[in-house]
């Protein structure tokens, strides 16, 4: 896998381009997130933190697949065809910018009094700018793809975050107010839009806007359901938090849990990664109807998986505490116990659950299971939450995490006409589980007896992830050549 990895890197440039690119830019999204934590009070971070998750529900709900549709319509347009479906897009991201502005207006109403804590009132007008050029930001990475000039918008998009981080330090010195730093990011948002249509403009033709309802029918008819998945993908991540402010609002458990339940951004990237390259080669041997084939491709790729992934994640459970001091910083100390139950969730990702779906042609089981999941997330976390606090929360999350593994392995299985022992590698899934956890247990005797700062417990902790996964390789390695 790691060589055909290497041969895809050779062969489309432009694809790893984008992944390393994208990869860069969401650690380093990160990073602001990271960096606001030290610099601003508990309290003030968490109506940032709630300013960010409410921005991002709308701009998903705004953007509704429009970006997806677009790619779709200019993937078989020709270059002539470019400026008028451009344009279409674009009125229909700015008409659905503005339905969007109207439902937050509405919600508003009815918990503006509940939600008194988070003072919204006085960071309204900077949250709309937010959502609005979000939501017309969207299509911009598309049609840099169509126009095969990612390059531009990496470089664009990295230079701004760039120049927002520096400027994040000029705040911090300067002792500037939440509203100033919101104000600060809705600068650089509007840069970066500008900048990026001006070249989409200059790199299309686009001279005049033109209006073809037709096509804004079309694309909206297309992207809608794409975009309602999407938004349900983010809802559901969310749903501890919305919970949490619609029942028991207060700022400071909102930054705390927070910064306990949250994804880590080298985890998606790579999983992902592997299971998207391993997808072709699923799709052709299930067209051969070679199934041997299939779930040889299957046990590889989920094999590959599991030797990064294991190691991280018992580390991450393990040395909660000191990464999450250090990433945020001492005042969430209470989110490491949350951020140790969350991660646990992650060592279900050593597959895709939707590739089976995806290599043949059963999409409809994703949105029908994605769909009971988030019914089941959303009450499960109100039930845990209510009953246990914030803790209850990241067990929701887990609980949930494990019942859709179960769910999509059954699917799979029945759609493969195999039992559900067969659809992943369960004969490499135990030993890794019980190598990593008897080694870390070596690891914590080295702790207890010589670990005195978080910053030593992160450098063992980087340590016992690079050994793990060397002996793990070499068991692996091993074990081919014997056959």
């Amino acid at each position: 896998m790691f060589q055909f990895f290497k041969n895809k890197i050779q062969s489309n440039k432009e694809a790893m381009l984008l992944y390393v690119g994208n990869s860069f830019i969401t650690l380093s999204s990160f990073l602001i997130i990271a960096l606001l934590s030290h610099f601003l009070p508990i309290e003030t971070y968490g109506i940032y933190r709630f300013i960010i998750t409410i921005s991002t529900l709308a701009i998903t709900l705004g953007s509704l697949g429009f970006a997806n549709a677009l790619y779709y319509y200019l993937s078989s347009a020709n270059f002539s065809q470019y400026q008028s479906k451009i344009n279409s897009n674009r009125l229909g991201l700015i008409i659905m910018s503005m339905i969007t502005l109207f439902l937050m207006k509405l919600i508003s109403f009815f918990f503006f009094e509940k939600l008194a804590d988070f003072q919204l009132a006085q960071y309204q007008w900077v949250i709309a700018g937010i959502v609005c050029i979000g939501i017309l930001q969207s299509n911009e990475l598309h049609i840099f793809l169509i126009n095969k000039k990612i390059k531009v918008y990496l470089l664009i998009t990295l230079s701004v975050i760039v120049l927002r981080i520096a400027s994040l330090f000029l705040a911090y010195y300067q002792h500037w107010t939440l509203l100033d730093l919101l104000k600060l990011h809705l600068l650089w948002s509007f840069v970066s839009l500008l900048v990026n249509q001006i070249l989409i403009n200059r790199f299309n033709q686009i001279r005049q806007v033109q209006i073809n309802w037709k096509e804004i029918f079309e694309q909206f008819h297309y992207g809608f359901p794409i975009g309602l998945g999407l938004f349900f993908g983010v809802l559901l991540i969310n749903a501890d938090r919305i919970i949490l402010s619609a029942f028991y609002p207060d700022p400071t458990q909102f930054a705390i849990l927070s910064n306990g339940n949250f994804e880590v951004p080298i985890i998606t990237q790579f999983y992902i990664s592997f299971s998207t390259i391993a997808l072709p080669m699923l799709i052709e041997a299930y067209r051969q109807k070679d199934f041997h084939e299939f779930f040889q491709i299957r046990a590889k790729y989920q094999q590959e998986i599991m030797m990064l992934l294991f190691p991280i994640v018992f580390a991450l459970i393990n040395w909660s505490g000191p990464v999450i001091r250090i990433i945020f910083g001492q005042n969430y100390t209470e989110s490491a116990a949350l951020f140790a139950v969350f991660a646990s969730s992650f060592l279900i990702r050593f597959t895709s659950h939707h590739d089976v779906f995806l290599a043949t042609n059963q999409t409809k089981y994703i949105s029908i299971i994605q769909g009971v999941e988030l019914i089941f997330h959303l009450i499960l976390t109100y039930v845990l939450l209510s009953n246990f606090g914030m803790i209850g929360a990241s067990y929701a999350y887990l609980i949930t995490n494990i019942f859709y593994f179960i769910f999509t392995s059954y699917y799979s299985a029945k759609i493969m006409g195999v039992s559900i022992w067969k659809i992943h590698n369960w004969k490499h899934l135990p030993p890794n589980l019980l190598i990593c956890g008897f080694i870390l247990l070596v690891f914590k005797s080295i702790d207890a007896a010589l670990i005195y700062s978080d910053l030593q417990a992160i450098l063992l902790a980087i340590f016992y992830v690079i050994s793990t996964y060397l002996f793990l390789n070499y068991r692996y390695a091993t074990i081919l050549k014997h056959g």
